[in-house]
């Protein structure tokens, strides 16, 4: 893969994953974005009328297989250590992407639900920012960092230490206080949190923390 060539940065990268969600959301896309398929994530593609710039898998998965001929594709061994998705993640990354948007990489396995999320921290690990938009639900992974959650009142928010032990972090305009909160990797405190004003922020102190918001 280290011949591939560069593709700006400032493009995001959309990576469409195989999981079993009847509506892919197509109105989170943008004109500009770069389109990679995850093995069967182009059969999701292909229904919405998506062609991707890109398909990435061993194709276990794939019906229309007969389309990837006139497709830029990668084709892996089953055997591997990488996901398809994972694959896809480090392409994106040497083509010099590193905004990502992952759809359809949640829900169906738990297993390969879990990996998504492991992406998400190997992308922020790459100094990259990822988010995984599942339905009404959002995930990304905060570290040493501040994020503002303006006009977002009345969204569920979640906190989970992930990649560490603990972590400590603090916010205001949640429902429940956050003030130098240490929260274990062994107990769900993070769990079902709210926003209740329009200027909220999270602030991650130590650790590494998987933030999933939850629009109602």
């Amino acid at each position: 893969m280290g011949n591939l060539i560069a593709d700006p940065p400032a493009r995001r990268c959309v990576i469409i994953g195989a999981a079993p969600n009847p509506d892919l959301p197509v109105k989170l896309l943008r004109p500009e974005d770069f389109i990679i398929c995850a093995d069967g994530g182009l059969d999701h593609a292909l229904r919405q009328g998506i062609t991707p710039d890109l398909t990435v898998g061993d194709y276990d998965s794939l019906q229309n297989a007969n389309r990837l001929a006139s497709l830029e594709h990668v084709t892996l061994p089953v055997e591997k250590d990488d996901t398809d998705t994972m694959a896809a993640i480090k392409i994106a990354l040497e083509r010099g992407f590193r905004d990502f948007l992952l759809l359809n990489c949640a829900g169906g396995r738990l297993d390969h639900t879990y990996a998504n999320l492991t992406a998400l921290f190997y992308l922020q690990r790459h100094h990259a920012e990822g988010l995984l938009i599942d339905g009404s639900c959002t995930a990304q992974i905060l570290e040493n960092e501040r994020v503002e959650l303006s006009e977002r009142c009345g969204e569920g928010l979640s906190l989970f230490p992930f990649g560490c032990q603990q972590a400590v972090v603090s916010g205001e305009g949640v429902y429940y206080p956050l003030r130098s909160q240490c929260l274990q990797a062994g107990f769900p405190l993070g769990v079902s949190n709210r926003i209740v004003s329009d200027s909220a922020w999270i602030a991650v102190e130590e650790g590494t923390v998987l933030m999933i918001s939850e629009k109602r």
